[in-house]
């Protein structure tokens, strides 16, 4: 005979209970207990001042004195029931807090263990993104490198010498552009690394602006203008990091500026600070996007397909802050863009 097995009921827990409950509980409690022993108190005082009138037959009939202790009995019965309910009532309220805060580090951990998915999801795409933006940027010179030079091989001879001199200058432009996405990629590497111990020697950063606008002004169909401190303004920092900090921060303005416009250049000093700022006219920065202008890899909306990969302000920031100074930007779009670098007089 084959009998059908039914399946076991399983007793479904309710809710716990939460803090509030218990207190909820605990107050209900006390109230209870508190009107028991007012009622209590009020039993006993009529039984003994009814005792004092009853005849005596009601009396030897009635035991008043047993009803008294029954009642003094009940009521320290009770109060020991409610001390006993108060104790576990801590207990538990003591597991609960110790549950809460478990829960709590719970959380944070599992939020901390997103956060860290997020960031390796952002990175590996980031990643993606640099690798494409990188081929990009290193395939368009290297076409252009290549063809010209392809040109200059096979007509070298009948070239006239004007056409000549534009043929190698295109390519010894190309090749310094080839040139300053690596170096860029290589301190951005650095940077992560971290910088390692930077000079702390006296720097003439106008002598530095003056140079590096000298060598960018030419060639770009824009105007480099410089306003610089004519005196040495006691200023201690890393040279080479002054120098890329003034390079990115002009070719990041010319690069973003409408052709036949001025880049403005200048040194002075500040309260206790050297500032150096550059402003250019180009297309703006919108307010929304300002807050990530330093972000590695990052670009303006209205920026995309200029020849950059977002490295170059990105460095700046890093290199100003290793060296104890502040960097921040002001743009308004379509007014231009203005970069504002305070590094610190050691005096």
């Amino acid at each position: 005979m084959i009998t059908e097995e039914r399946p076991v009921a399983t007793k479904v827990p309710g809710p716990a209970p939460t803090l509030e409950d218990i207190e909820r509980q605990r107050k209900h409690l006390w109230v209870t207990a508190f009107i028991a022993l007012v009622v209590v108190s009020l039993a006993v005082a009529i039984v003994s001042y009814w005792t004092q009138i009853f005849p005596e037959s009601i009396r030897r009939t009635v035991n008043f004195s047993a009803m008294r202790f029954v009642f003094v009995a009940l009521s320290v019965g009770f109060i020991a029931y409610a001390v006993e309910r108060e104790r576990r009532f801590r207990v538990l309220t003591r597991e609960l807090l110790r549950q809460r805060e478990r829960a709590i580090e719970l959380y944070a951990r599992l939020e901390q263990e997103r956060n860290a998915s997020e960031r390796l999801e952002a990175s590996d795409r980031m990643r993606a993104d640099v690798v494409a933006s990188v081929t990009h940027q290193l395939k368009t010179p290297l076409t252009s490198l290549l063809g010209y030079a392809t040109i200059l091989r096979k007509r070298a001879d009948t070239l006239p010498l004007e056409q000549r001199d534009e043929f190698i200058g295109v390519i010894e432009e190309q090749g310094y552009r080839i040139l300053g996405l690596i170096e860029n990629l290589l301190q951005s590497t650095r940077v992560e690394a971290g910088l390692g111990r930077l000079q702390r020697v006296p720097v003439d950063l106008s002598g530095i602006v003056r140079a590096v606008a000298r060598e960018m002004g030419t060639g770009r169909q824009r105007t480099i203008e410089t306003d610089l401190s004519p005196r040495e303004l006691g200023l201690f920092g890393d040279p080479a990091a002054m120098e890329h900090i003034v390079t990115n921060l002009l070719d990041n303005a010319l690069k973003y500026s409408e052709p036949n416009t001025v880049v403005r250049a200048a040194v002075f000093e500040g309260d206790g600070e050297v500032l150096l700022t550059v402003a250019d006219e180009g297309m703006g920065i919108a307010a929304d996007e300002l807050p990530q202008v330093f972000d590695r890899f990052r670009q303006a909306s209205n920026a995309r397909g200029h020849s950059s990969v977002g490295l170059g302000l990105y460095i700046v920031h890093n290199l100003v802050i290793a060296q104890g100074g502040r960097v921040w930007v002001d743009s308004e779009l379509g007014k231009g863009t203005t970069f504002t670098v305070a590094l610190p007089v050691r005096r």
